[in-house]
Protein backbone atom coordinates (compact mmCIF):
# COMPACT_ATOMS: atom_id res chain seq x y z
CA UNK A 1 0.00 0.00 0.00
CA UNK A 2 1.28 3.54 -0.79
CA UNK A 3 2.02 5.53 1.77
CA UNK A 4 -0.26 8.55 1.75
CA UNK A 5 0.32 11.65 0.93
CA UNK A 6 -0.13 14.92 3.05
CA UNK A 7 0.45 18.25 1.59
CA UNK A 8 1.21 21.32 2.94
CA UNK A 9 -0.52 24.32 1.29
CA UNK A 10 1.37 27.72 1.92
CA UNK A 11 -0.17 31.07 1.07
CA UNK A 12 2.50 34.23 -0.02
CA UNK A 13 1.07 37.40 0.66
CA UNK A 14 2.48 40.99 -0.32
CA UNK A 15 1.77 44.34 -0.24
CA UNK A 16 3.48 46.47 -2.65
CA UNK A 17 2.76 49.88 -2.32
CA UNK A 18 5.50 51.81 -1.56
CA UNK A 19 6.94 49.49 1.03
CA UNK A 20 6.50 46.19 0.32
CA UNK A 21 5.11 43.22 2.93
CA UNK A 22 5.26 39.34 2.02
CA UNK A 23 4.22 37.16 4.26
CA UNK A 24 4.23 33.00 4.60
CA UNK A 25 1.06 31.39 5.86
CA UNK A 26 1.00 27.42 5.98
CA UNK A 27 -1.36 25.22 5.94
CA UNK A 28 -2.13 21.26 5.44
CA UNK A 29 -4.97 20.02 3.19
CA UNK A 30 -7.47 18.57 5.44
CA UNK A 31 -6.61 20.86 8.14
CA UNK A 32 -7.41 24.18 8.86
CA UNK A 33 -6.04 27.68 8.88
CA UNK A 34 -5.63 30.75 10.74
CA UNK A 35 -3.90 34.08 9.55
CA UNK A 36 -4.00 38.39 9.27
CA UNK A 37 -4.58 40.66 6.42
CA UNK A 38 -2.80 43.39 7.36
CA UNK A 39 -3.27 47.03 7.04
CA UNK A 40 -0.23 48.82 6.56
CA UNK A 41 0.89 51.89 9.84
CA UNK A 42 -0.45 54.53 7.56
CA UNK A 43 -3.62 53.39 6.51
CA UNK A 44 -4.68 52.22 9.31
CA UNK A 45 -6.96 55.43 10.42
CA UNK A 46 -8.56 55.55 7.38
CA UNK A 47 -9.16 52.34 6.90
CA UNK A 48 -10.14 50.11 9.62
CA UNK A 49 -13.46 50.87 9.49
CA UNK A 50 -14.36 50.25 5.95
CA UNK A 51 -15.77 46.86 4.85
CA UNK A 52 -12.91 44.13 3.76
CA UNK A 53 -13.04 40.80 1.81
CA UNK A 54 -11.16 38.18 0.63
CA UNK A 55 -11.68 36.32 -2.84
CA UNK A 56 -10.22 33.95 -5.22
CA UNK A 57 -7.76 35.26 -7.93
CA UNK A 58 -8.22 38.95 -9.11
CA UNK A 59 -11.42 38.48 -10.48
CA UNK A 60 -12.45 37.82 -7.08
CA UNK A 61 -14.17 34.66 -7.85
CA UNK A 62 -15.89 32.43 -4.51
CA UNK A 63 -15.61 35.82 -2.43
CA UNK A 64 -16.83 36.56 1.01
CA UNK A 65 -16.45 40.16 2.25
CA UNK A 66 -17.77 41.81 5.71
CA UNK A 67 -19.35 45.44 6.77
CA UNK A 68 -19.43 44.55 10.13
CA UNK A 69 -16.80 44.36 12.91
CA UNK A 70 -16.06 41.95 15.62
CA UNK A 71 -18.73 39.28 14.04
CA UNK A 72 -17.55 36.07 12.14
CA UNK A 73 -18.78 36.28 8.68
CA UNK A 74 -19.45 32.44 6.54
CA UNK A 75 -19.19 31.87 3.26
CA UNK A 76 -18.83 27.76 3.08
CA UNK A 77 -15.08 27.13 4.50
CA UNK A 78 -14.23 30.57 4.55
CA UNK A 79 -14.39 32.91 6.99
CA UNK A 80 -13.46 36.42 8.33
CA UNK A 81 -13.35 38.09 11.35
CA UNK A 82 -12.86 42.17 11.25
CA UNK A 83 -12.04 44.30 14.66
CA UNK A 84 -11.84 48.07 14.20
CA UNK A 85 -9.50 48.27 16.82
CA UNK A 86 -6.68 46.11 15.08
CA UNK A 87 -4.13 46.33 12.57
CA UNK A 88 -5.51 43.14 10.16
CA UNK A 89 -8.57 41.39 9.78
CA UNK A 90 -8.26 37.68 10.43
CA UNK A 91 -9.48 34.84 7.58
CA UNK A 92 -10.33 31.15 8.45
CA UNK A 93 -10.38 28.51 6.16
CA UNK A 94 -11.66 25.12 7.51
CA UNK A 95 -10.83 21.51 5.75
CA UNK A 96 -8.25 22.69 3.09
CA UNK A 97 -8.46 20.69 -0.37
CA UNK A 98 -6.11 20.74 -3.34
CA UNK A 99 -8.43 22.07 -5.18
CA UNK A 100 -7.45 25.42 -2.92
CA UNK A 101 -4.33 26.16 -4.99
CA UNK A 102 -4.68 29.17 -6.77
CA UNK A 103 -4.18 33.41 -6.47
CA UNK A 104 -6.61 35.28 -3.84
CA UNK A 105 -6.87 38.60 -3.36
CA UNK A 106 -7.72 40.29 0.60
CA UNK A 107 -7.96 44.12 1.31
CA UNK A 108 -11.00 46.82 1.50
CA UNK A 109 -13.26 48.07 -0.74
CA UNK A 110 -11.44 50.75 -1.70
CA UNK A 111 -7.89 51.54 -1.18
CA UNK A 112 -5.72 48.66 -0.91
CA UNK A 113 -5.34 45.05 -1.62
CA UNK A 114 -2.97 42.05 -1.32
CA UNK A 115 -2.01 39.32 -3.61
CA UNK A 116 -2.56 35.63 -2.03
CA UNK A 117 -1.06 32.49 -3.42
CA UNK A 118 -1.95 29.20 -2.46
CA UNK A 119 1.12 26.93 -2.78
CA UNK A 120 1.13 23.27 -2.28
CA UNK A 121 4.07 21.50 -0.65
CA UNK A 122 4.52 17.69 0.99
CA UNK A 123 4.29 17.36 4.99
CA UNK A 124 3.38 14.91 7.76
CA UNK A 125 1.27 14.96 11.11
CA UNK A 126 -0.80 17.50 9.38
CA UNK A 127 -5.13 17.35 8.08
CA UNK A 128 -6.29 13.94 10.39
CA UNK A 129 -9.77 14.06 11.67
CA UNK A 130 -10.99 11.79 14.55
CA UNK A 131 -14.19 11.37 16.76
CA UNK A 132 -14.09 10.94 20.53
CA UNK A 133 -17.15 9.80 22.45
CA UNK A 134 -17.68 11.58 25.91
CA UNK A 135 -20.03 11.08 28.41
CA UNK A 136 -21.96 13.33 31.04
CA UNK A 137 -20.39 13.37 34.21
CA UNK A 138 -17.09 11.79 33.28
CA UNK A 139 -14.04 13.54 35.50
CA UNK A 140 -11.69 13.74 32.54
CA UNK A 141 -10.93 13.45 28.49
CA UNK A 142 -7.74 13.92 26.90
CA UNK A 143 -6.66 14.33 23.63
CA UNK A 144 -3.75 13.97 21.77
CA UNK A 145 -2.01 16.47 19.03
CA UNK A 146 0.63 15.55 17.19
CA UNK A 147 3.39 17.57 15.35
CA UNK A 148 6.45 17.55 13.18
CA UNK A 149 9.66 17.88 15.86
CA UNK A 150 10.45 21.03 13.95
CA UNK A 151 7.69 22.84 15.64
CA UNK A 152 8.83 21.88 19.41
CA UNK A 153 9.75 25.17 20.33
CA UNK A 154 6.36 26.93 18.87
CA UNK A 155 3.52 27.76 20.63
CA UNK A 156 0.79 25.38 20.48
CA UNK A 157 -2.81 26.49 20.22
CA UNK A 158 -6.57 24.72 20.95
CA UNK A 159 -9.42 26.30 19.28
CA UNK A 160 -12.86 25.60 20.24
CA UNK A 161 -15.15 25.47 16.74
CA UNK A 162 -19.11 26.28 17.68
CA UNK A 163 -20.02 28.88 15.56
CA UNK A 164 -16.68 30.62 15.71
CA UNK A 165 -13.54 29.06 15.94
CA UNK A 166 -13.13 30.17 19.75
CA UNK A 167 -9.88 30.52 21.00
CA UNK A 168 -9.74 28.24 24.13
CA UNK A 169 -6.13 27.47 25.08
CA UNK A 170 -2.61 28.60 24.11
CA UNK A 171 0.61 27.62 25.32
CA UNK A 172 3.52 29.76 25.17
CA UNK A 173 7.14 28.02 25.55
CA UNK A 174 6.42 26.88 29.18
CA UNK A 175 5.51 23.45 29.44
CA UNK A 176 2.23 23.70 30.72
CA UNK A 177 -0.82 26.10 30.39
CA UNK A 178 -3.95 25.58 32.32
CA UNK A 179 -7.64 26.98 32.81
CA UNK A 180 -10.11 26.16 35.00
CA UNK A 181 -11.62 23.17 33.01
CA UNK A 182 -8.54 22.86 30.48
CA UNK A 183 -5.18 21.97 30.48
CA UNK A 184 -2.89 21.88 27.98
CA UNK A 185 0.73 19.83 28.16
CA UNK A 186 3.30 20.20 25.52
CA UNK A 187 6.04 17.53 25.56
CA UNK A 188 8.78 19.85 23.12
CA UNK A 189 9.41 17.07 21.30
CA UNK A 190 6.16 15.85 19.04
CA UNK A 191 2.94 16.38 20.46
CA UNK A 192 1.17 18.05 23.17
CA UNK A 193 -2.34 16.57 25.13
CA UNK A 194 -5.17 18.63 25.95
CA UNK A 195 -7.46 17.49 28.86
CA UNK A 196 -10.94 18.52 29.29
CA UNK A 197 -12.37 18.10 32.87
CA UNK A 198 -16.06 18.07 33.68
CA UNK A 199 -17.64 16.62 30.86
CA UNK A 200 -21.10 18.53 30.42
CA UNK A 201 -23.48 18.49 27.30
CA UNK A 202 -22.00 21.77 26.57
CA UNK A 203 -18.66 20.61 25.81
CA UNK A 204 -19.21 18.74 22.67
CA UNK A 205 -18.55 20.15 19.34
CA UNK A 206 -15.52 20.48 17.38
CA UNK A 207 -12.20 21.25 18.56
CA UNK A 208 -8.98 22.06 16.30
CA UNK A 209 -5.18 21.72 17.52
CA UNK A 210 -3.00 23.85 15.89
CA UNK A 211 0.84 25.09 15.92
CA UNK A 212 1.65 29.26 16.07
CA UNK A 213 3.93 30.41 13.59
CA UNK A 214 5.63 34.11 13.21
CA UNK A 215 5.10 35.49 10.10
CA UNK A 216 7.96 37.84 8.60
CA UNK A 217 6.18 40.70 9.98
CA UNK A 218 6.90 41.16 13.92
CA UNK A 219 3.62 41.80 14.62
CA UNK A 220 2.28 38.96 12.35
CA UNK A 221 1.31 35.18 13.36
CA UNK A 222 -0.61 32.72 11.96
CA UNK A 223 -2.02 29.48 12.83
CA UNK A 224 -1.59 26.17 11.15
CA UNK A 225 -4.41 23.66 12.56
CA UNK A 226 -3.17 20.04 12.45
CA UNK A 227 -5.99 18.09 13.84
CA UNK A 228 -9.76 18.39 14.06
CA UNK A 229 -11.63 16.78 16.44
CA UNK A 230 -15.43 15.75 17.02
CA UNK A 231 -16.16 15.01 20.59
CA UNK A 232 -19.84 13.65 20.98
CA UNK A 233 -20.98 14.11 24.30
CA UNK A 234 -23.67 11.58 25.71
CA UNK A 235 -25.74 11.00 28.74
CA UNK A 236 -24.52 8.79 31.50
CA UNK A 237 -26.77 6.07 33.01
CA UNK A 238 -28.10 6.42 36.50
CA UNK A 239 -30.21 4.16 38.10
CA UNK A 240 -32.14 3.48 41.41
CA UNK A 241 -31.84 -0.03 42.53
CA UNK A 242 -33.85 -1.63 46.02
CA UNK A 243 -32.79 -4.83 47.67
CA UNK A 244 -33.17 -6.09 51.43
CA UNK A 245 -31.26 -6.51 54.69
CA UNK A 246 -29.63 -10.21 54.91
CA UNK A 247 -30.65 -10.96 50.84
CA UNK A 248 -29.02 -10.36 47.60
CA UNK A 249 -29.29 -8.24 44.88
CA UNK A 250 -28.27 -8.95 40.93
CA UNK A 251 -27.63 -6.19 38.65
CA UNK A 252 -26.21 -6.61 34.86
CA UNK A 253 -24.65 -3.76 33.14
CA UNK A 254 -24.68 -3.46 29.45
CA UNK A 255 -22.09 -1.86 27.34
CA UNK A 256 -21.29 -1.24 23.36
CA UNK A 257 -20.00 -4.03 21.87
CA UNK A 258 -17.03 -2.22 21.06
CA UNK A 259 -15.73 -2.13 24.57
CA UNK A 260 -16.57 -6.34 25.48
CA UNK A 261 -12.95 -6.86 25.18
CA UNK A 262 -12.35 -3.94 27.63
CA UNK A 263 -11.61 -4.68 31.53
CA UNK A 264 -14.39 -4.37 33.31
CA UNK A 265 -15.00 -2.89 37.12
CA UNK A 266 -17.47 -2.37 39.99
CA UNK A 267 -16.39 0.56 42.34
CA UNK A 268 -18.32 1.51 45.70
CA UNK A 269 -18.56 5.17 46.24
CA UNK A 270 -14.81 6.76 46.05
CA UNK A 271 -12.89 3.39 46.78
CA UNK A 272 -10.69 1.50 44.98
CA UNK A 273 -11.71 -0.26 41.89
CA UNK A 274 -12.17 -3.82 42.03
CA UNK A 275 -11.48 -5.56 38.48
CA UNK A 276 -12.42 -8.45 36.27
CA UNK A 277 -9.34 -9.83 35.48
CA UNK A 278 -11.14 -12.77 33.70
CA UNK A 279 -13.71 -12.94 31.31
CA UNK A 280 -16.35 -15.73 31.03
CA UNK A 281 -16.12 -17.19 34.11
CA UNK A 282 -17.18 -16.01 37.92
CA UNK A 283 -14.72 -14.11 40.18
CA UNK A 284 -15.40 -12.93 43.01
CA UNK A 285 -13.80 -10.15 46.19
CA UNK A 286 -15.19 -11.18 49.71
CA UNK A 287 -19.31 -10.94 49.10
CA UNK A 288 -19.15 -9.34 45.40
CA UNK A 289 -19.34 -12.07 42.52
CA UNK A 290 -19.00 -11.02 39.42
CA UNK A 291 -18.77 -12.11 35.68
CA UNK A 292 -17.99 -10.17 32.85
CA UNK A 293 -19.73 -11.87 29.65
CA UNK A 294 -17.71 -11.05 26.53
CA UNK A 295 -20.44 -12.83 24.08
CA UNK A 296 -23.18 -10.47 25.01
CA UNK A 297 -20.41 -7.05 26.08
CA UNK A 298 -21.85 -7.74 29.40
CA UNK A 299 -20.89 -7.04 33.10
CA UNK A 300 -22.71 -9.55 35.98
CA UNK A 301 -22.96 -8.20 39.57
CA UNK A 302 -24.15 -10.27 42.37
CA UNK A 303 -24.12 -9.09 45.81
CA UNK A 304 -25.04 -11.19 48.58
CA UNK A 305 -26.13 -10.70 52.65
CA UNK A 306 -26.45 -7.58 52.57
CA UNK A 307 -26.09 -4.94 55.57
CA UNK A 308 -26.76 -1.25 55.83
CA UNK A 309 -23.01 -1.00 54.65
CA UNK A 310 -23.88 -2.27 51.54
CA UNK A 311 -26.29 0.95 50.78
CA UNK A 312 -24.06 3.06 48.63
CA UNK A 313 -23.39 4.41 45.27
CA UNK A 314 -21.69 2.22 42.75
CA UNK A 315 -20.41 2.43 39.46
CA UNK A 316 -20.41 -0.83 37.04
CA UNK A 317 -17.92 0.47 34.34
CA UNK A 318 -15.60 -0.59 31.49
CA UNK A 319 -11.81 0.85 31.25
CA UNK A 320 -11.30 2.48 28.32
CA UNK A 321 -7.94 4.65 27.76
CA UNK A 322 -8.45 8.26 28.80
CA UNK A 323 -11.84 7.72 31.03
CA UNK A 324 -14.24 5.09 31.88
CA UNK A 325 -17.85 4.74 30.70
CA UNK A 326 -20.08 3.65 33.57
CA UNK A 327 -23.56 3.26 34.60
CA UNK A 328 -24.32 4.67 38.35
CA UNK A 329 -26.21 2.12 40.58
CA UNK A 330 -27.76 4.12 43.97
CA UNK A 331 -28.68 0.70 45.72
CA UNK A 332 -30.92 1.46 48.74
CA UNK A 333 -31.23 -1.70 51.51
CA UNK A 334 -34.11 -1.92 53.27
CA UNK A 335 -35.89 -4.16 56.16
CA UNK A 336 -38.44 -5.68 55.50
CA UNK A 337 -40.29 -8.19 53.09
CA UNK A 338 -37.80 -9.28 50.14
CA UNK A 339 -37.76 -8.02 46.87
CA UNK A 340 -39.07 -10.29 44.33
CA UNK A 341 -36.52 -10.27 41.67
CA UNK A 342 -33.33 -8.07 40.57
CA UNK A 343 -33.32 -5.38 38.51
CA UNK A 344 -31.07 -5.72 35.21
CA UNK A 345 -30.29 -2.48 32.39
Amino acid sequence: MKAAIILFIFITLCLISGQVLCVRVFGCTGGSLMFECMISNQRKTDDQHKGKYFCRDRGCKMAISTDVQRRWVYNGRFALYDDENSRFFTVFIRNLSREDYGEYTCGNNQTWSHIVTLVESKGSRCGKSVIRDGYLGQKTITFRCEYDEKFKTHTKVFYRLNEDPVHVLKSSRSSQSSEEKFSLSDSHNDHFTVTIRDISAADGGVYLCGVERDGSHQSSTHITFIKEIQLNVSGQTSVQVQAYFSKSVFITCKFPQKFKGNKKFIQKDSSQKIFVEEQNQWVHHDKVHMYDDSSEGRLKVFISDLTAADEATYRCGVNIPDHDLFTEIKLTVNQGKELLGGPSF
